[in-house]
């Protein structure tokens, strides 16, 4: 199987001025089970990092850790370090719904409140926030505008949002994630539940948005990987201890010259 990668000048990030966010040692548990081990990474400002790895290592696991969403879960818990700007998320002074608020997440299958308008779904982040008036409006329309939506939806901004397309509502979603503001943005496996269509207005999506944000991804597709990435971490669920990193790198290499043959041997589809 061969994989064409997308051509990129990025290199891996060495100074703190280059780091978004850093994990360092994060275990994440169910109960007794652990379901990500032992990881810690890097993540680059102004670049997209795709997480790649087989159903099971823990990839999502590791995406709701970093703006603790995986704490909601029932007997779940944390143990680690994450950085935000320098800073821990889980100190004990930090509020959650700030981190959630600065790490904006966009799930796997598109979730607009569905019993909201279009213009509502994306202004409920900012109204929230003590916008309104001209301000709210400024900044929904800025948002639509960012997701690319807003040619499609300027003349039904009060119909309900479940009225979209998939790719549309997915879209929606994107715009009401980044109408507040965040500093990374975290995605799901955006695409899974899309047509090529409108997974490849995603994608475009996602180089643009890297110009502003941080951007984190899961995926199970190596092209899309391949095609959008910065940078490629693989993880791998071993023995059942739970999902470790097995290797972290530019994503050039990682599709071309991997340090690991486990890493290969999985991007070549030999298994997983």
């Amino acid at each position: 199987m061969t994989i064409e990668v997308a051509a990129t000048t990025s290199v891996p990030a060495t100074t703190a001025t280059d780091v978004a966010m850093s994990v360092t040692g994060l275990t994440a548990w169910y109960g007794g089970t652990a379901a990500v081990r032992d990881v810690s990474i890097e993540f680059a400002v102004h670049q997209i990092t795709a997480i790649i790895g087989p159903s099971g290592c823990g990839k999502s696991t590791l995406l709701r850790c970093l703006n603790r969403m995986h704490e909601v879960v029932k007997h779940a818990r944390v143990e680690g370090q994450v950085l935000l700007d320098g800073r821990d998320i889980y100190a004990k002074n930090v509020d959650p719904a700030e981190i959630r608020e600065r790490v904006g997440m966009v799930f796997q299958r598109p979730n607009p409140f569905p019993t909201m308008s279009i213009w509502d779904n994306v202004g409920v982040g900012p109204k929230l926030g003590g916008a309104h008036g001209s301000e709210l409006s400024d900044i929904s329309e800025w948002a639509l505008k960012k997701a690319g939506l807003w040619d499609e939806v300027r003349d039904k901004l009060r119909t309900p949002a479940i009225s979209l397309s998939g790719g549309q509502q997915q879209r929606l979603c994107i715009a009401r994630c980044i109408a507040v503001r965040p500093d990374v943005i975290l995605m799901d496996e955006p695409c899974s539940a899309l047509d090529p269509v409108a997974t490849l207005r995603i994608e475009d999506l996602m180089r643009e948005l890297a110009r502003e944000y941080t951007v984190i991804i899961v995926t199970h597709n190596m092209h899309q990987a391949a095609r959008v990435s910065d940078f490629t971490a693989f993880m791998l669920s071993e023995d059942g201890q739970g999902g470790h990193m097995v290797e972290f790198a530019d994503t050039d290499t990682i599709f071309t010259a991997p340090a690991d043959q486990r890493t290969e041997a999985y991007v070549t589809g030999r298994f997983g």
